[in-house]
């Protein structure tokens, strides 16, 4: 959550929602604290949570802790209105936004929705695979770096280029 590119929202298949927020839940269950880049960014994750929470959201974790001298443990955020301030994605820090979509429609709508979007990764096997090929899609994400189900190769390529998009 504290890198440009670290993704600040997950909009997963209404049909598979279940299952992704059982094996996520287990992780950010397990997630141990870690120093932000600075206490105000801690703080403002915490009280961007809080917010969405007000609006329906939910701590994958069960709980919602408050930053402690700049350390924070990473949180996920169910069932997130795209109302919510968190939704937008303009922290820098690991607070995760999730919500489930009913089809790909509904997903670019949501995504469309935001403006800050350097990089997008998107995941369904072989239709991602497909949605590659596809310089309309891939043009419409409105991001500098788009990846198909998987997301390591632009922090770590170094001829990948980053700029702004979106």
């Amino acid at each position: 959550g504290q890198t440009c590119m670290a993704p600040r929202r997950v909009l997963v298949d209404r049909r598979v929602y279940r299952r992704f927020v059982e094996a996520l839940s287990a992780l950010a269950a397990a997630a141990r604290p870690m120093r932000l880049t600075s206490a105000v960014e801690a703080t403002t994750c915490v009280r961007l949570a809080r917010l969405a929470m007000e609006r329906g959201a939910r701590s994958a974790s069960g709980v919602l802790e408050p930053a402690c001298d700049g350390w924070l443990r990473p949180m996920a955020m169910l069932d997130c209105p795209p109302e919510a301030e968190l939704f937008r994605g303009e922290h820098f820090g690991p607070v995760l936004a999730v919500g489930p979509v009913d089809d790909l429609a509904h997903a670019r709508s949501l995504h469309g929705r935001v403006r800050n979007r350097l990089s997008v990764s998107v995941y369904g096997g072989p239709s991602a695979d497909a949605l590659a090929r596809d310089p309309e899609f891939v043009a419409s994400m409105g991001a500098s770096v788009v990846t198909f189900n998987e997301s390591v190769t632009p922090t770590g390529h170094t001829g990948v280029p980053i700029a702004g998009g979106g």
